[in-house]
């Protein structure tokens, strides 16, 4: 196959690799562990749409959007599905603190992740009228885990500078 029709060629993974990373641009809410379907906030829609119009254009992919109902159980299962999404995050930062091999830098954007994640909470919040309190008072605690870890960080750098000739 020569190179023409390669370039031309979008791959499936190429671009489910990049709808994933797409979804995290519009707060979408994962609603199943392997990802593949995704509750996509009503004030992101129109964001979204540009984004599915441009895979329309660019490949033969499909990508199928279901207005979500308005039902209680929608808004449990969104709610849930939100909650195991910032679990996993904090989570994530958790372990990252735990190895001990970052950086002030490297702790500041995981503390951006967590502030990233607890807006997307709020927004969530807002948007379907539940609350996720036991999921803001956990980020609220990483929050503190990761200045008591910036500042340490800080510490040994600040130390590690002024031994250096």
């Amino acid at each position: 196959v020569s190179y023409q029709t390669h370039r031309q060629r979008v791959a499936q993974c190429d671009v489910g690799h990049w709808l994933a990373t797409l979804v995290a641009e519009v707060d979408a809410v994962p609603l199943r562990d392997t990802g593949g379907v995704y509750f996509v906030p009503q004030y992101a829609l129109p964001t979204w749409e540009k984004m599915v119009g441009a895979v329309r254009e660019a490949s033969a992919h499909t990508v199928t959007m279901v207005p979500a109902m308005t039902a209680a159980e929608s808004q449990t299962a969104f709610l849930d599905a939100l909650r195991v999404a910032a679990e996993r995050e904090a989570a994530s930062i958790r372990e990252d603190i735990a190895r001990g091999d970052l950086g002030s830098r490297g702790l500041r954007n995981r503390a951006s992740r967590a502030e990233a994640t607890n807006g997307r909470v709020g927004r969530y919040e807002e948007v379907l009228g539940g609350k996720l309190d036991d999921v803001r008072s956990s980020l609220e605690s990483l929050r503190a885990e990761l200045s008591v870890a910036i500042m340490k960080a800080e510490i040994a750098e600040e130390a590690e500078r002024a031994t250096r000739p």
